[in-house]
């Protein structure tokens, strides 16, 4: 037989369950992981965690300051030389390269076409 005693007992810790289970949802809801929880076909729990989510970097927009690489005031054939002798280089992280107009740890195509937009313009 059922008691108003076991019934108040039984809500009681299944309060307290509920309560640990939002407490845990919200601390993990406040890590920088995503954690996945999935049951499988055979009843099983499987879980995932996965890197720390972490925003995109948006890298800075060259200007022509950044174009001119020899620093004489205009963006000429002078830079353009500097361009093409480290056209290709992927080690800018390590060894800063002065064409990396982007700042993305190589000298390609896109600076490239940076360096050509601002061909022939003034520093000042």
């Amino acid at each position: 037989m059922v008691t108003q005693k076991t019934l108040f007992s039984t809500a009681r810790s299944l309060i307290k369950y509920n309560t640990s289970i939002l407490i845990i949802m919200f601390v993990l809801l406040a890590l920088p992981v995503s954690f996945v929880v999935a049951q499988t076909s055979k009843g099983d729990v499987a879980r995932s965690v996965s890197t720390p989510l972490t925003p995109p970097i948006t890298p800075p927009i060259p200007t022509v300051y950044d174009a001119d690489f020899n620093h004489d005031g205009v963006v000429n054939v002078l830079d353009f030389g500097i361009l093409r002798s480290e056209f290709g280089r992927t080690d800018c992280d390590i060894n800063p390269c002065r064409a990396d107009m982007n700042q993305d740890g190589s000298v390609n195509a896109i600076d490239r076409d940076y360096f050509r937009a601002f061909m022939g313009q003034s520093v000042n």
